[in-house]
């Protein structure tokens, strides 16, 4: 995919908080996935139009995402306290 076919940034992050949100209100297994693969497209943006920050951010979130769902039971809905 060329670069100026990229979705934008902003929507990214927006739709990743999204599934974030729904997979801690329900604890579906589907939504852990959806954030698990959000989220590695975010780390595969390129690097040119992404602020090195965001991206840093983003490869924590990605491992820590990785290390909850990882310890979450399927069908146990994970609570805030999780995240941290």
């Amino acid at each position: 995919m060329k670069t100026d076919e990229l979705p934008d940034i902003v929507f990214l992050m927006a739709s990743a908080l999204v599934v974030m949100t729904r997979f801690i209100q329900t604890g579906c297994p589907r939504q852990g996935a959806l954030v698990r693969r959000q989220l590695g497209f975010l780390q595969s943006y390129p690097d040119h139009l992404m602020p090195p920050p965001l991206k840093a951010a983003v490869r924590r979130l990605h491992g820590d995402w990785e290390l909850m769902l990882l310890g979450t039971p399927q069908g146990n809905a994970a609570t805030p306290s999780t995240l941290q």
